[in-house]
């Protein structure tokens, strides 16, 4: 009877296993899963073909998706680190940036206009 190997969590790091599924999911994938058909493997459903689970993995770290779903989960990771900023966090700066701006541009108008209205 064949069962997961040792050597396949050191050589693959996304590999996690599920003792109630019997089986294994690419954590990332597993995570931070989007709608596609295309993808069950690891990901929806737990891996426990043993004997073809080398070639699965070799597809599954090949693939486009499980890129994507691995930079979702850096992105995250560092976010909630503190070493990246949220996308909120950085649209508030700007816009506080912004209101800045408008607010130097607009005391310009006001002391200008008061300035000529004093001449008059």
């Amino acid at each position: 009877m064949r069962k997961a190997q040792a050597a396949w969590f050191t050589s693959t790091t996304w590999l996690r296993y599920s003792a109630s599924a019997d089986g294994v999911y690419c954590v990332s994938c597993f995570l931070f899963w989007e709608n596609d058909p295309r993808c069950k493997a690891l990901i929806k459903s737990s891996v426990s073909d043993w004997s073809n689970a080398k070639t699965i993995f070799e597809k599954h770290s090949d693939s486009e998706y499980r890129t994507q779903q691995s930079i979702a989960a850096q992105n995250f990771i560092s976010i909630m680190q503190g070493t990246t900023r949220d996308i909120e966090c950085c649209i508030n700066s700007q816009y506080n940036s912004l209101v800045e701006v408008i607010r130097q541009i607009l005391v310009g108008i006001v002391e200008h206009l008061s300035s000529v209205d004093s001449k008059t």
